[in-house]
């Protein structure tokens, strides 16, 4: 009886130690988390499997996506709003969280993360029932 409760005390003991508060700290989370900081430009998109040219062209060549290691970001936006060129709008700024391999942008907007390494982030997310998959390269 004594070996039994023993027994029962162990691994219950075990299962405690084995839970963790925070299982969105993965290794894989926290490659991700060091990985993604830093400045990213807009490369190419494919839409529903077919790589698709931006219909701006300030998107492509101007854009920026900006991760900090405060977990926050800035998406600067152009537009060629009057024809004569490529235009800085308002920006977006918000917070990031990655767990697993996906990351949030302001707790609503979920992504898969594909390719993350030193030079390209590729993101895949659904909009408009369209599957959208953005590849970004490291700003130097």
């Amino acid at each position: 009886m004594k070996k039994n409760r023993l027994l029962i005390t162990s691994l219950a003991f075990g299962l405690l130690l084995s839970c963790n508060k925070d299982d969105d700290n993965t290794p894989e989370s926290k490659k991700y988390e060091d990985l993604i900081v830093g400045q990213w430009s807009f490369s190419g998109q494919a839409i529903s499997g077919v790589n698709t040219e931006y219909s701006d062209p300030c998107h492509k060549d101007f854009e920026v996506l900006s991760f900090k290691n405060d977990k926050t970001y800035r998406q600067t936006e152009f537009e060629n709003i009057n024809g004569t060129g490529c235009e800085e709008t308002t920006p977006t700024d918000g917070v990031w969280k990655i767990s697993g391999n996906k990351i949030t942008l302001n707790n609503e907007q979920t992504a898969d993360i594909i390719t993350l390494n030193e030079n390209v982030l590729s993101l895949k997310y659904t909009e408009d029932n369209k599957t959208i998959v953005d590849n970004l390269k490291r700003k130097q």
